[in-house]
């Protein structure tokens, strides 16, 4: 049915839903977090890792001492351990 403006009413589309929505305040800047990296490696630490929370903490995890850089898996599988002492005891 159109109503008398000859128009009919129509809704909006997802997308024109999203893109009239505002964006969440930033808690974090970039500069922020390039002074927190160039603090690290001007302390003569490797960074292994970066995370940014959506309250805006920012964590580094540091690589080891002599390390290449990269973190250790933190969700390391047991198995992994039993399936070495199974290797090595059957050698």
């Amino acid at each position: 049915m159109v109503p008398e403006g000859g128009k009919a009413d129509c809704i909006p589309s997802r997308t024109a839903r999203w893109m009239s929505m505002a964006r969440e305040h930033l808690t974090f800047r970039q500069r922020d977090v390039t002074a927190a990296i160039k603090a690290v490696e001007a302390a003569g630490h490797k960074i292994a890792r970066l995370l940014i929370s959506r309250e805006g903490d920012i964590v580094m995890e540091l690589a080891p001492p002599g390390g290449n850089g990269t973190a250790p898996d933190p969700t390391g599988n047991p198995w992994d351990e039993l399936l070495a002492d199974e290797n090595s005891q059957a050698s």
